[in-house]
């Protein structure tokens, strides 16, 4: 067995900047030199730091094609002139050499991906990305290349996704009868919190930045309800801002609250993924805290592992998580080799 694992291990890694490597062509969420092939599994910050890099050297980059259209919104349409940046569907697998590559879909923000390797000696190597259960389906796998942002025992959801939206639409309904609204959060939740109270009938113009707007069209054509959406620079959004009418104002998360106009006052509803202890929080009269999660809690990661049935887990030990706790649980748990990485 320990040799089968000493096999396995020299199939995947993670490197110190956050590359993981899969079998001996492709390289996930990063840059590296010995790789020829890249994937970009979706959209957020710490998944795509080295994407212009990668756009420089390489010849095949894939990703789905809700993931290439939203680059495109981010970075500018110069990307549609890039032969290299390449949709994949899902379930479609292409070989390249004597490796093959199939995406399959991740519930975490629109066209998250996750990552599935067969490589010449039949090994099958599946790399998660970030994911949310029980809405993404597991990979059979021999090993698995594991999110680990909540992989700590200790965070553990104490109510079900369905009451943490029901929270927030009555904090909302409530709050909208004296005061306009801000939801702060990152993108991606920002319009999955648009679809949300879309429908749910709340009905009051939505406001937000001009590169939040384009983001929000991506999901609108591809399917997702963003509602009576505006961009601050359209005038009609100025006009009720100046009139003072209800609104909800969607705003980046990490962004000045300066950048809010100054004439409005809002009450702040920041969306998080933390906070899996209690899912709301009163900050202050005019502030709260929901915990609606786009990422699987620590038993919703091991019931993943638990499906997959792999032999060898690699925790991610280089974005925010718990990659330690969570492979030691692995091992004590589900008696699955388990080890963090980088």
């Amino acid at each position: 067995m320990k040799q089968d694992i000493a096999f396995l291990q020299r199939k995947a890694s993670i490197t110190s900047s956050g590359a993981i490597l899969l079998g001996s062509h492709f390289v996930c969420d990063g840059f590296d030199w010995d790789r020829e092939v890249a994937i970009v599994t979706h959209i957020h910050a710490d998944h795509i730091t080295h994407f212009e890099r990668c756009l420089g050297v390489y010849d095949f980059i894939f990703c789905s094609p809700e993931t290439k259209e939203l680059l495109i919104t981010l970075k500018g349409n110069w990307l549609r002139l890039r032969r290299n940046l390449i949709v994949l569907p899902y379930k479609k697998p292409y070989t390249f050499k004597d490796e093959r590559i199939t995406l399959y879909p991740a519930k975490h923000i629109l066209g998250s991906s996750q990552v599935l390797v067969e490589d010449r000696d039949g090994i099958r190597i599946a790399y998660t990305g970030d994911f949310n259960l029980p809405s993404t389906k597991p990979i059979s796998t021999d090993i698995l290349v594991l999110d680990a942002t909540f992989g700590d025992p200790a965070q553990i959801a104490r109510c079900s996704r369905d009451d943490i939206i029901d929270r927030l639409i009555c904090l909302v309904k409530k709050e909208l009868d004296t005061s306009s609204v801000c939801i702060l959060a990152h993108r991606g939740k920002l319009q999955e919190v648009m679809g949300i109270l879309s429908e749910m009938g709340i009905s009051v113009p939505f406001l937000c930045a001009p590169d939040i707007y384009k983001v929000s069209m991506v999901y609108q054509n591809y399917g997702t309800n963003v509602g009576n959406v505006l961009s601050l620079e359209d005038n009609a959004a100025q006009e009720i801002i100046q009139k003072g009418e209800r609104h909800i104002i969607f705003h980046l998360f990490g962004r000045r609250l300066q950048l809010l106009p100054k004439e409005i006052h809002y009450t702040k509803i920041r969306i998080s993924r933390w906070g899996t202890k209690e899912p709301y929080y009163t900050i202050a009269d005019d502030y709260y805290i929901v915990a609606l999660s786009d990422h699987a809690d620590f038993n919703g990661t091991l019931e993943y592992v638990r499906e997959c049935k792999p032999k060898l887990v690699i925790t991610d030990n280089y974005r925010a998580g718990s990659a330690d706790s969570l492979a030691t649980e692995i091992r004590n748990q589900l008696h699955v080799e388990a080890k963090p990485m980088p």
